[in-house]
């Protein structure tokens, strides 16, 4: 309900404003032109969020209604030439290897994303792990994620499918991304670095001041705080006039690559950017060091030898990681500006090992390495071999488990007219699952594609909610601060965007988290066209309310963090 609520709150409070705004208008034309402009938006506003208020209200105060009147209602800026740019991956590399480079880039792809999504699978079953440490390697195992997501999948799409540009837009929001995580990762470092300080310099005190609370403000801080550098650097490149080439010479688009082609001056662009790479660097950096000579000279205390070891072998793994990444980013960001020269092919292969070789190695070093991890995947195997065997026993003893579920469509519909709701369905062209179960008669869908499904229902969910959100931003600003109005340029416009579509990820990934672990050993029949939370969810063998309350208040949470953000820029 907040994830409605929330903007809907503010949707209702800006037509309110636009009302008061349009009757103060002497002239009744003036009047109602100023409606007119709202008037298209009221009735898709309207559209989404009545019945879907209506279905959630019904279903938290008690009145019911058959599933299929419940299913009908769910159903219901700058200057350039440069329109593109091309990526030329590694400009000197021979035809012949490319298929060898595009096929160890997928294998470095598969490996980081293999290890990580473990790691966090991991930590969402088993709660052992719920320590200041793990939470750093959460933190990280995300990071590398998305950055990893946001570089490979393009330049390797480049040798395989021969698809080598991006679009101008598509350029800036991945340069946004490969600062904006690479800002993150320097700070999870940093916290990486703290924890080990506090645990071997200051034991005692290690349990009060890095606790789990303390240890989330401190990474929301960290995910929050690193938007600001890599913003200021997208909005600055952004408006520059691109009219010459369009060639970028890396893998991916980053700041100096895309600010060089621009038919200006690069010197006032470029310094602001050196200077928060190295603030963002070398201030995280600045503090590992002293951290780890404070390390250093607290085990060098230590009597016993084999005590400093141990101590030591904590931080050693750390420090290999630490420096393969800040090492050669200093080298690169240093060598463009004091005018030390070498081979574009030496330069994108530097940046390229020292962006794509720590995601892949992290999960190895820090986390397949540490005890409690190593303990918690044996226990997974086992469990793994467990269920095994039990699912064996319930197929030889006729005890079904549920591996699917099935939908049932519309359950009431008589068979003479499934054909002509299933051609409706097709012509509105979102639903081609429910379209396969009348054609096809395929009403059965896998158990973890059921859950794949479900997340993209709520996260398309909330991310359409947010786009009205947007739309009533607009037309406030528009009608009641039209001097104001400018503020909601492209840029700004593709900024709020950008949030709005990553936010929205965070509650939908809870819900899924938290129900895929659910035993479902019951019916298997979901009541719907499609998989949704509370259609799953009470299939599953266990009380439902404790999964409710956490997935409300972590949708607050969601929905505050991004409205924080698009008023500071309507403040500004």
């Amino acid at each position: 309900m907040v994830m409605l609520l929330g903007p809907l709150a503010f949707i209702v409070f800006s037509y309110c404003c636009i009302i008061i705004a349009v009757l103060k208008i002497a002239n009744v034309q003036g009047r109602i032109k100023s409606l007119s402009t709202c008037s298209t938006q009221l009735i898709i506003i309207s559209l989404y969020y009545l019945p879907r208020c209506f279905v959630y209200l019904a279903s938290n105060v008690g009145i019911t209604f058959s599933a299929d009147v419940r299913i009908s209602i769910m159903a219901e800026g700058n200057q350039s030439t440069v329109t593109e740019f091309i990526l030329t991956g590694f400009p000197g590399l021979h035809p012949e290897y490319q298929d060898l480079v595009s096929a160890v880039l997928f294998f470095v792809y598969f490996l980081t994303m293999a290890g990580n999504v473990t790691i966090l699978l991991l930590f969402a079953t088993d709660h052992s792990l719920h320590k200041p440490m793990y939470y750093i390697i959460l933190n990280l195992c995300t990071c590398d994620i998305l950055f990893s997501t946001t570089t490979l999948p393009k330049i390797i799409s480049k040798y395989w499918f021969h698809s080598g540009t991006i679009s101008f837009t598509a350029c800036f929001v991945q340069m946004f991304f490969v600062h904006y995580l690479g800002t993150v990762n320097s700070y999870i470092l940093f916290l990486m670095a703290l924890d080990r300080y506090l645990a071997v310099c200051h034991p005692l005190k290690y349990p009060i001041l890095l606790n789990n609370s303390t240890l989330l403000i401190l990474s929301i801080t960290a995910w929050v705080v690193a938007h600001a550098g890599s913003l200021m650097m997208v909005i600055r490149a952004y408006p520059l006039p691109y009219c010459a080439s369009n060639i970028i010479n890396h893998c991916y688009c980053d700041h100096i690559g895309i600010t060089i082609l621009a038919c200006t001056d690069r010197a006032p662009y470029g310094f602001p950017a050196f200077v928060f790479a190295m603030v963002t660097l070398l201030g995280p950096l600045a503090f590992i060091v002293f951290s780890y000579c404070c390390i250093i000279i607290a085990v060098l205390k230590i009597a016993n030898v084999e005590g400093r070891i141990k101590s030591l072998s904590t931080c050693s793994t750390q420090l290999i990681i630490i420096s393969l990444y800040y090492l050669p980013r200093c080298f690169v960001y240093l060598a463009s500006n004091v005018g030390i020269t070498f081979s574009a092919d030496v330069r994108i292969v530097i940046i390229m090992m020292y962006s794509l070789c720590p995601p892949m190695i992290n999960p190895f070093i820090y986390c397949l390495r540490a005890k409690d991890m190593r303990e918690s995947l044996r226990k997974q195997f086992k469990r793994r071999a467990v269920l095994k065997k039990a699912h064996v026993s319930a197929i030889k003893g006729n005890q079904s488990t549920v591996t699917e579920f099935i939908l049932t469509g519309f359950p009431g519909l008589h068979p003479e007219y499934q054909d002509l709701v299933s051609a409706v369905l097709f012509f509105h062209n979102t639903l081609p699952k429910i379209i396969s179960k009348y054609w096809f008669h395929s009403g059965t869908i896998s158990f973890t594609a059921c859950f794949v499904q479900m997340f993209f229902v709520h996260y398309l969910g909330t991310v359409n909610s947010y786009i009205l959100f947007l739309m009533a931003l607009d037309r406030y600003l528009a009608v009641c601060h039209p001097l104001k109005y400018p503020i909601l340029n492209n840029s700004t416009l593709l900024i709020l965007s950008i949030t709005a579509w990553v936010v929205a990820h965070a509650g939908s990934l809870m819900m899924v988290i938290r129900a895929y672990p659910l035993p479902y050993c019951a019916s298997n029949i979901i009541n719907h066209c499609y998989c949704d939370h509370i259609g799953i969810t009470i299939l599953a063998c266990t009380d439902r309310a404790p999964y409710g309350f956490p997935a409300f208040v972590f949708a607050m949470v969601m929905l505050l963090g991004p409205l924080a953000f698009i008023l500071s820029h309507i403040a500004v």
